[in-house]
């Protein structure tokens, strides 16, 4: 079973298929896991407040706070979980 701290940002991108944007966004704005999102979420009610994000961008993660909420999030060991080489070129937050 995995809890919301171990699912990162990118294996959240290859289960949910989120686009570059929305992967530069989050981690732009510290939010690098599913409970990170989440937190966020609870805190704030949307994610309009983050820097840069779109109404696209909103919804999205809007969406997935809502799918996972009353998830016990027991991921089945099939799922894809390779990450396209494109998520693998977002700098980390320290990047210049």
């Amino acid at each position: 079973m995995l809890n919301r701290n171990e699912i990162s940002l990118k294996m959240l991108s290859s289960i949910e298929r989120l686009d570059y944007r929305t992967l530069r966004r989050c981690r732009r704005n510290g939010l690098l896991n599913l409970e990170h999102i989440f937190q966020y979420y609870l805190n704030n009610g949307d994610f309009r407040l983050l820097k840069l994000a779109s109404e696209h961008i909103n919804e999205k993660l809007i969406a997935i706070c809502e799918k996972y909420n009353n998830c016990s999030l027991n991921f089945d060991c099939d799922i894809e979980t390779q990450v396209d080489p494109e998520i693998e070129d977002i700098p980390d937050e320290n990047s210049n």
